[in-house]
């Protein structure tokens, strides 16, 4: 699971291939397409589940340590409202 909320300093938890990574990171939104709605900054949850692939919707996260990392998002929901299904791929980016 992702949980990112009120974009700026927040710990961020993934669990991929069932390894979970704790990072401290600041976070923006980059939307990829005019779907991802404007407001994706303000509050982010995303969870790790099954489900057919929608869009193209991507989180750039910048750690403390400067390294930049991106996040495939699956699992979109803003205030409770789901979307978008998705699963959840993290990339590093050196």
């Amino acid at each position: 699971m992702i949980t990112l909320a009120n974009a700026g300093a927040q710990t961020l938890t993934v669990e991929i291939d069932g390894v979970t990574t704790y990072k401290e990171v600041s976070v923006t939104v980059k939307p990829a397409d005019d779907r991802t709605p404007a407001h994706l900054a303000d509050t982010l949850s995303v969870t790790n589940g099954p489900g057919s692939e929608f869009g193209n919707d991507y989180v750039t996260v910048v750690g403390l340590d400067s390294k930049a990392y991106i996040i495939r998002i699956y699992d979109v929901a803003i205030d409770g409202n789901l979307l978008a299904r998705h699963t959840v791929r993290m990339i590093y980016l050196q």
